[in-house]
């Protein structure tokens, strides 16, 4: 007789986050800037993971993204400038980065 042959359920969908950047302004204050992270689905099956960005432990902004099996695709933050304060911590997962921001001309 033929061996029976085990199909395994496809590995459902796990994210990581990786990347976190945050650019480093030049002397100038602009409207917005774009904090940015990479999100991998190193599952097999498609999902969608919602990445939160923290600014000094405050939630400033969420996002969804749909990915399928082994996918990744970069999310970006726009983030509006505050200038009364220079560094900001700015956390996605257990990524930690620091915002620098321009001061006020």
């Amino acid at each position: 007789a033929p061996a029976p042959v085990i199909v395994s359920p496809p590995k459902p969908a796990t994210f990581i986050t990786t990347n976190l950047r945050a650019p480093s302004l030049p002397e100038s204050v602009y409207e917005t800037v774009e904090v940015s992270v990479t999100v991998t689905n190193i599952g097999e099956q498609e999902g969608t993971y919602t990445a939160v960005l923290r600014i000094e432990g405050d939630i400033a902004g969420t996002q969804n993204v749909t990915l399928a099996g082994g996918a990744s695709r970069d999310v970006v933050f726009p983030i509006p400038v505050m200038s009364s304060i220079r560094a900001y911590i700015v956390t996605i997962d257990q990524l930690v980065t620091t915002l620098q921001m321009p001061e006020a001309n």
